[in-house]
């Protein structure tokens, strides 16, 4: 029985991680940027709008669109309420009170790197006028404070306000069965091919290899599907053309 010593289990804050270990094909720990190696039996990438970056380094696409976005804390007249302007996702939308401050956000631009984004002075301007015309008085009020951050949003998308904020999880093993799924679907495809591995001739072209003389029993000759015999070796004429009979 597990006593409670071998239970415990240490939280190491600010340990970056650097890369991910991998072996016989699975994740089994981490490389910290330290150089120290921590081997695990389940890897849990959590890492926001860096998981694509440390998911790529085993290979795995994650398809992520990091996007930046800002609040901005103006000096301006009080409201009681969140505002929001109510029309279909865009940026300068929603104004929040806080600590009797407006708050105004926010922005969505696709960022290459979540470490080293521009914070431009034109999107803050581009929030406060948007929201001005809800509040008007937000135009002459002041910037206080502007809150930058980058949303991990899954799913490669150019416009990153067409991205889903949902969740997803992926696993070890829903990659497993999706591989397989394609191996079996490129099985299947191949038996159906004409000449694929695997295809099974039909039983009248089977008879007339065995006898050698490309006859039937009843000594007509046998009709071919015109995917499985597309041109005849002796006159190069299509099966189409020959209203699928061989010659």
């Amino acid at each position: 029985m597990p006593t409670p010593a071998s239970r415990r289990r240490r939280i190491r804050t600010g340990a970056e991680v650097a890369d991910l270990r991998t072996a016989g094909g699975h994740v089994r720990g981490v490389v910290l940027a330290s150089g120290e190696r921590l081997a695990a039996d389940h890897v849990v990438n959590a890492a926001g709008p860096w998981a694509g970056g440390l998911a790529s380094a085993t290979g795995v696409d994650l398809s992520m669109t990091p996007s930046r976005g800002v609040m901005v804390v103006l000096d301006g007249p009080a409201v009681g309420r969140v505002l929001n302007r109510c029309r279909p996702r865009s940026e300068g939308d929603v104004l929040v009170p806080v600590d009797g401050h407006p708050v105004a956000g926010t922005t969505d631009r696709p960022v290459d790197d979540p470490d080293d984004h521009p914070r431009e002075a034109a999107e803050v301007a581009a929030v406060r006028e948007s929201l001005s015309a809800v509040v008007p008085e937000l135009r002459a009020a002041s910037v206080v404070e502007s809150y930058w951050g980058v949303r991990p949003l899954y799913g490669a998308t150019d416009d990153a306000t067409e991205a889903s904020r949902g969740f997803a999880v992926r696993t070890e093993r829903t990659r497993r069965r999706r591989s397989d799924r394609c191996r079996r679907t490129r099985r299947r495809s191949g038996r159906r091919r004409a000449g694929g591995p695997g295809a099974r001739p039909s039983r009248e072209r089977r008879q007339a290899t065995e006898r050698g003389d490309g006859r039937r029993a009843d000594g007509e000759r046998p009709t071919f599907c015109a995917r499985r015999l597309p041109v005849c070796s002796d006159c190069s004429r299509s099966a189409a053309s020959r209203g699928g009979r061989s010659c």
